[in-house]
């Protein structure tokens, strides 16, 4: 049992992990000018979800720069 809990527990940083680069990403898309139904058709989630993205990742880089003020 302890050995499934170990791996559940794995996959799940994993997927932390790729959920945060794949937030990155829609970001980056975004400021480069691709227009956010064209990321949300490109990696398979409503664009209502993609836009939800891209107010945490600017909430968090808004907190970042001012942070350092």
């Amino acid at each position: 049992m302890t050995d499934i809990l170990k791996r559940l527990r794995a996959h799940a940083a994993k997927q932390e992990t790729l959920s945060r680069e794949r937030d990155a990403l829609i970001l980056e898309a975004k400021e480069a000018g691709v227009p956010v139904t064209h990321i949300a058709e490109a990696i398979g989630l409503h664009r209502t979800h993609v836009h939800r993205i891209l107010r945490e990742q600017e909430s968090e880089q808004y907190v970042k720069k001012n942070r350092s003020k």
